[in-house]
């Protein structure tokens, strides 16, 4: 038999190099689709007409021409506050407004005060919860125009592990993670969660 010539070899090991190359490619690339399909879908931001209260929240209740019930009260892990005279009255899950005629409701049917005049303001928002591929995994307080990389740098950065394109944050009433992106927008109460890299 005689022998393969240098070029013809080197043409052999050359397309080999392509096919292996090409088909690791093609591999990646289906690695990628399958976990596009299986990751959670997107969280939607702004969707919810007005904040919702939950457990956390401190809130400053001002009831008209009564300082023993007015003051600063923070919502229980039941969703509710306790409030002189009138006891505990429920606000989670209540929008600020809904807040006020419920108390308003509260003091109407105790009796306690005839035409009550009352508001409900924030006086501070629940934490955050950063958790996953983090430095530091814990609760963080809230701020206004917070996101997702604003949270994990509150969790001191990413492990070596993290994959900063496969984030999943869980909001309040839902209990089903979505996809975000470290830009995402945070609201008070969220959990937020760093998923590992594939590779």
């Amino acid at each position: 038999m005689g022998r393969i010539s240098p070029a013809i070899l080197r043409c052999f090991i050359s397309r080999k190099l392509f096919n292996l190359s090409f088909s690791s490619f093609l591999l990646a690339v289906m690695l990628t689709c399958l976990a596009g399909c299986t990751s959670a879908p997107p969280i939607q931001t702004g969707a919810t007409n007005g904040y919702h209260l939950g457990a956390g929240d401190r809130v400053q209740i001002e009831v008209y021409n009564d300082r023993e019930m007015s003051g600063q009260f923070e919502v229980d892990a039941g969703g509710q506050v306790s409030i002189p005279l009138i006891g505990g009255v429920q606000l989670g899950g209540l929008t600020l407004r809904e807040a006020e005629q419920a108390i308003a409701d509260k003091l109407k049917s105790e009796k306690i005060v005839n035409d009550p005049n009352v508001s409900v303001n924030i006086s501070q928002y629940r934490p955050i919860y950063v958790t996953g591929e983090v430095q530091r995994s814990g609760q963080f307080p809230f701020a206004s125009g917070m996101t997702v990389l604003t949270g994990v740098a509150l969790a001191n950065g990413y492990t070596p592990r993290a994959d900063p394109d496969r984030i999943e944050i869980t909001r309040a009433p839902d209990t089903k993670p979505k996809a975000a992106t470290e830009s995402t927008t945070l609201e008070p109460g969220d959990v937020v969660k760093v998923l590992q890299r594939w590779f």
